[in-house]
């Protein structure tokens, strides 16, 4: 088996001996991953308690020990958790390295200057117990770093659900624990495609919060599994989901700036939580921006490992390559313009990416997550229009901006989303984003002393 649980400290193979198999998208390198069932998680939920009850009472200074240890451990090592994500991923080295992990060393710095300031004056906070996390495969040391990290820093045991198109992740971060001499059941890291593991996972009454990231489709599953057992206890519940962010191109074009905006739709191929799905340019900007994305997709070829630089990478899931024909029926249906890659295919994990033009605003691939290199090229005629069209979208995510410094202010204000970023796209801003509309439900405070990982009481004078 090439990739193991963690459990109570070591790797370990689940007590069944089960597996399943996952293929690398470049290459279709066959990995054998341990399948859990229930009986592995009980046991992993035994020693997190354990762990949970020392662990409780440590003091901030262990806690930003904890944080040197692993910021020291992840830079040492940042290539190889780079490589070995970016071959799971589908991503390219480069990339992989920069909004992965040199992002997750930034968010690391991060907590602990919030360790540092403290807890907030005239407050008692407490953990809430162990805290179940379901991880994505989206750049996920990353998302290990920003989702799961707090819960331990907070005084938390933490079991992660590792996603199981990024199986890697568990043996690059149970290394890591391993060599820093983590708390034995502190962190439990687990695979499993069963059933009754999933739903155990939800509303096992011993976790007391759940966390997670993932298609739509799967976390409102979980909203409704974890509605019906409300009856018998409430659980703390944070779910990420789904994007159809805006990129807004409102400078004057140059080839640097519009390399970097198309970068924000085509790395990731439309896959990641903070892709861009829609541009939106000025009228007077048209003809450069129609000449430049057709002439961009007309010379794209596609990535053949991690150590290529383009952007055309193969897509994770095969639903999602069984999808895409459809996407661009409905586009043509919908009279919209095509403009396509058009280079031939390495194999069948890959789609050619396609811009819309003149795209009814009524369309439901306005509104609708594509999970694929589908998007959608907007014309405006003032920025100030950009927020009612943006806005019809289910999803509430990101927002790219490029704009001149203290202009369309307005029009920043009005777009309904968890993050505006200003002049880079958001995958490069290394605040945790707490999105809106079905982007995101339940407690979303994402700090380490917030009410999410604390029970929180105020504390009032006489």
């Amino acid at each position: 088996m090439d990739i193991l649980n963690f459990i109570d400290g070591d790797f370990a193979k689940p007590v069944q001996n089960a597996s399943f198999i996952q293929k690398r998208p470049f290459n279709d390198n066959v990995i054998q991953v341990a399948n859990s069932s229930a009986l592995d998680l009980v046991k992993a939920i035994q020693g997190s308690h354990t762990a949970f009850n020392t662990w409780k009472d440590s003091s901030i200074e262990d806690r930003i020990d904890l944080v040197d240890k692993i910021a020291d451990y992840l830079e040492t090592h940042k290539n190889r958790f780079a490589e070995s994500e970016a071959w799971d991923q589908g991503l390219n080295l480069q990339f992989s390295l920069q909004a992965n992990i040199e992002a997750a060393l930034k968010i690391l710095s991060s907590q602990k200057a919030e360790l540092q300031k403290g807890i907030p004056d005239n407050y008692s906070v407490l953990p809430v117990g162990v805290v179940g996390v379901v991880l994505s495969w989206n750049l996920s040391t990353r998302l290990f770093v920003e989702k799961v990290l707090p819960a331990v820093l907070a005084g938390n045991s933490v079991i992660v659900k590792i996603s199981s198109y990024s199986p890697v992740t568990a043996k690059l971060w149970g290394e890591l624990f391993r060599a820093i001499g983590l708390t034995s059941g502190l962190v439990q890291l687990l695979h499993s495609q069963d059933a009754a593991f999933k739903k155990l996972f939800i509303t096992h009454p011993g976790i007391k919060a759940l966390l997670v990231t993932g298609s739509l489709e799967n976390t409102s599953e979980i909203i409704k599994t974890v509605a019906q057992m409300t009856t018998q206890q409430f659980k703390k519940l944070q779910i990420h989901s789904g994007s159809k962010n805006t990129a807004a191109a409102l400078t004057e074009p140059n080839e640097s700036e519009m390399n970097e905006i198309l970068n924000s739709f085509l790395l990731g191929q439309g896959q990641l939580a903070w892709n861009s799905s829609r541009l939106f340019i000025l009228e007077k900007h048209e003809q450069q921006w129609s000449d430049f994305v057709a002439h961009k997709l007309q010379t794209l070829k596609p990535s053949i490992d991690i150590h290529d630089s383009s952007p055309w990478t193969p897509l994770m899931k095969t639903k999602y390559v069984d999808q895409f024909a459809s996407l661009m029926v409905q586009a043509k249906s919908d009279q919209a313009k095509i403009i396509s890659a058009d280079a031939n295919l390495p194999s069948n994990k890959y789609v050619k990416p396609f811009f819309t033009k003149d795209m009814s605003n009524c369309s439901v691939l306005q509104q609708d997550q594509v999970m694929g290199p589908a998007f959608i090229l907007s014309t405006v005629k003032y920025a100030f229009d950009i927020p009612k069209y943006s806005n019809v979208s289910y999803y509430g995510h990101s927002a790219s901006v490029w704009t001149e410094v203290g202009k369309n202010q307005k029009t920043i204000h009005q777009l309904d989303v968890g993050l505006v970023s200003l002049n880079k796209w958001s995958v490069f801003q290394y605040s945790a984003i707490e999105g809106v509309k079905q982007s995101s439900f339940g407690n979303m405070n994402s700090h380490i002393f917030g009410d999410f990982y604390k029970n929180v009481k105020k504390l009032a004078g006489s």
